[in-house]
Parts: C-alpha cells; structure tokens; sequence
C-alpha cells in the first residue's frame, strides 16, 4: 500500500519531462566559437539554417558580442558585425542573433529555401500533450546604424506559430533579457521546432533579435479529483495503518 501511495504522489507532483532539444544555449558550434550559419563552414550543433546568402543568423559569444564581430575576423560577409551594447543571457555562454529586416527573411524557412529561420526537430514527443517553448529573448542593433527598432521571435512546433512578446529598443540600444514560454500541442512523436526572427527599424535600421535557452517541456496535467480523493484515502488509510502498529508496539512493549 505504502508503495502504491508513493507512487500515486510522484505521479501526482512529477515535475515535468524535458523533450529532446539539442544545443539549446547555442554553445556547441563547428567551424569555429561564432560565426554566420552556414557561412565558411560554420554551423551549430542541432540547428539548421537555409545557405548563408539566404539567412542573417549569427552566433556570438555573450562575452565579446559589443566589441568583436562574430564571425572571427572572416572576411566576405561583415567581418566586422557586431551589436551596440549587447550583453550575455541569463543563460550564459554564445547567443543566436538574427536580423529580421534581410531581404531573403520570410515566413516559410523550415523547408531550407529563402528565409532566415534556425530550427531541428525534436523527439520524445506524446501526440495530443502541451509542450512549454522556453527560451531567452532580446533586442539589439547592428553596431554602426542607429534608430529606434522592434524585435521579436516567430515561434513554430509543428504547424503550430505563435509570436513572442514584441521588444521595442532605442537606437543604439539594448532591451535587456527575458525568459518566455509559448505553449503548443503536440501532433506527432517528433516535430520541427523553428524560429524566425520578426521585427522593424524605423528607416531601414537592422534590428536583431537575440535568441537563448532554448528548451522544450512538457506540461504536466494537474491530477483528476477522483485522483486526489483516492490519494487522500490512501493516505488516510497509511496513517490508520501506522497508529495500529504504533498501539501494538507499546502494548507488547
């Protein structure tokens, strides 16, 4: 019965079961620490882009992404890029930038042709279960234009899209970080997960929206009231049970 009990209460109160994202903090890469996708051999572990002249994803390195270009010192695609005042996320380590105002971004990107989302597909997934997107976001501005700029993020499982809060950034300015959840429903055991940068700048300005974190959870239901009734009558009977043995114990004591 203890055991039942036990059990009951685990699956009650379980916290939720991580799905199978890979590299979610960005911090695994080939090619070198940062870098433009796809460009001079540069990828990060997990994600997958369209080729470099149809995306504007970079990694860089929280540490340095105000004062060195992310792309190492590479020449041929903006060697010298990097963002106005931009710090490291909450979660440490490198973070996704991408620009949403370069002409080959648009909405359908999973499909590797003109756009400019990053995305993999995840397992581990139970058709009809609710699944928490959590991830990190910020806005930032390419270091050299200035004016006020939006940032937000495109977020798709699935068929499946939903936006993330819209950042709104001075010029030359930085938004700062904060943690987002979006929560979708599977439809299969596994599903691509994608996000595509969206955002303005007033006069052409390139706004960059900075991505971290990324993890994918699943959304524990709250247990049924018939289910807890029978926990609270099994607990009832555990404690019945426990004050028997205790009576027993001092009775032959």
């Amino acid at each position: 019965m203890k055991k039942v009990l036990i059990s009951l209460a685990a699956m009650a109160f379980a916290t939720a079961a991580h799905a199978q994202v890979t590299n979610g903090g960005f911090e695994t890469t080939t090619g070198g620490s940062t870098g433009q996708l796809n460009f001079d051999g540069f990828s990060a572990t997990g994600w997958s882009a369209p080729a470099a002249g149809n995306n504007y994803d970079f990694i860089f390195s929280g540490a340095t992404a105000a004062t060195a270009p992310p792309l190492g010192g590479a020449t041929g695609v903006d060697g010298s890029l990097y963002l106005w005042a931009a710090t490291a996320s909450p979660n440490g380590g490198n973070f996704l930038g991408s620009d949403p105002d370069f002409s080959p971004n648009g909405p359908d990107s999973t499909t590797g042709g003109a756009g400019g989302a990053v995305f993999q597909t995840v397992g581990g997934l139970t058709a009809g279960k609710t699944y928490a997107v959590t991830f990190y976001q910020a806005g930032a501005q390419q270091h050299g234009f200035s004016g006020a700029t939006t940032e937000y993020w495109q977020v798709s499982l699935g068929a499946q899209t939903k936006d993330s809060p819209v950042l709104s950034n001075v010029s030359e300015g930085f938004t700062g970080w904060s943690s987002d959840t979006l929560d979708f429903t599977a439809t299969g055991t596994s599903e691509v997960l994608s996000f595509l940068a969206e955002g303005t700048g007033g006069s052409g300005e390139p706004p960059f929206a900075l991505l971290d974190g990324v993890s994918l959870t699943q959304v524990t239901a709250i247990p049924e009231p018939a289910t807890w009734a029978m926990m609270l009558v099994g607990f009832g009977v555990l404690g019945t049970a426990i004050r028997s043995r205790r009576k027993q114990a001092l009775a032959t004591a």
